[in-house]
């Protein structure tokens, strides 16, 4: 069950069929919100390690911004399946 649907509508978009959350996830579309799970977390990882090495400081404050972006989009998904108990 999810454990909070007022964040789950917030990313349903409005010209979508779906009207109501289910009260389940299916295995495809939990797959997938593993898939997005695992690119974002990739990504946040390497923004994080090459933080050490960029001198740049334009540079290291975008890497910074999208390392933040990736890090709020992992903390969506695990809210949107309930693992933030």
């Amino acid at each position: 069950m999810y454990k909070n649907k007022s964040l789950l509508n917030t990313i349903i978009r409005k010209d979508d069929e779906m009207k109501q959350v289910p009260n389940m996830i299916s295995t495809k579309d939990l797959s997938y919100l593993e898939d997005m799970f695992n690119w974002h977390f990739i990504a946040c990882k390497k923004c994080y390690t090459y933080l050490d090495y960029i001198e740049d400081k334009d540079i290291k404050k975008q890497v910074e911004k999208n390392y933040k972006e990736h890090k709020k989009a992992c903390e969506t998904i695990i809210a949107l399946i309930g693992g933030d108990k």
